[in-house]
């Protein structure tokens, strides 16, 4: 009697339990799981990889801006106690808007610099140049300052009757730091004023390696270029 009594529950049981599932009222859809997306932070998604390696050139690396300048200067130097004119070119290679480094040259003299050196009164002229380092601060603000350093060497020619031949030239060595204050005129223009001193060294082998060739330096620059 049992088993009859099973199989009639069976039969009842089973068409329920494979019976389409309700219908959904019109106007609604079936509930579908949601995923909330994971967040990133801004400087995550901006951070270089952990495992990116370090480069000279780079969001890691030592150089992450380059800019360069050209510059044309206008000013005032002494050579052995008298006041000389001071016209002069340099350009220099910017990194990260703080450090520079290029060349510098100078000119001096034009019929109107003298010095007392072998004689009184002798007229002369002449130049030195070479590398050019500089350190820029706050090259963002509006009015910033700067301190370069120009190591080389240069000559003086003695002016002579026949046409500023220059036979026997007193050569020397240079070491010139300056101070700058910089004006950001537009983003491809400033200007530069400053001063300093020029250390000269002039070689034992010149004519007259007596003469006072270190000196106060003054000029005004106008820069140009991508800063």
């Amino acid at each position: 009697m049992k088993k009859p009594l099973f199989a009639l529950s069976l039969l009842f049981v089973a068409p329920s339990a494979f019976a389409d599932p309700a219908p959904v009222p019109a106007g609604l859809s079936p509930a579908a799981p949601t995923f909330e997306p994971a967040y990133a932070s801004p400087a995550a998604a901006t951070a270089p990889a952990a495992d990116e390696p370090a480069t000279l050139v780079g969001s890691r690396g030592l150089l992450k801006h380059s800019g360069w300048y050209i510059a044309p200067s206008f000013g005032a130097t002494s050579l052995d106690g008298h006041l000389s004119s001071l016209v002069g070119l340099r350009g220099g290679w910017l990194i990260n808007r703080q450090f520079g480094i290029g060349l510098a040259a100078n000119v001096f003299g034009w019929d109107s610099t003298h010095i007392d050196s072998p004689r009184a009164n002798t007229r002369v002229d002449g130049g030195y140049g070479g590398l050019l380092l500089q350190y820029v601060i706050a090259s963002d603000k509006l009015l910033h300052g700067s301190i370069e350093t120009t190591m080389g060497a240069g000559a003086l020619c003695y002016d002579s009757m026949n046409g500023n031949r220059c036979n026997d030239p007193i050569k020397f060595y240079v070491f010139e730091p300056t101070a700058n204050l910089e004006l950001n005129v537009t983003s491809f223009m400033r200007i530069a004023v400053g001063g300093g001193y020029r250390f000269a060294a002039v070689d034992d082998r010149s004519s007259s390696p007596n003469a006072d060739l270190s000196g106060f330096v003054t000029r005004t620059s106008l820069k140009f270029g991508q800063f």
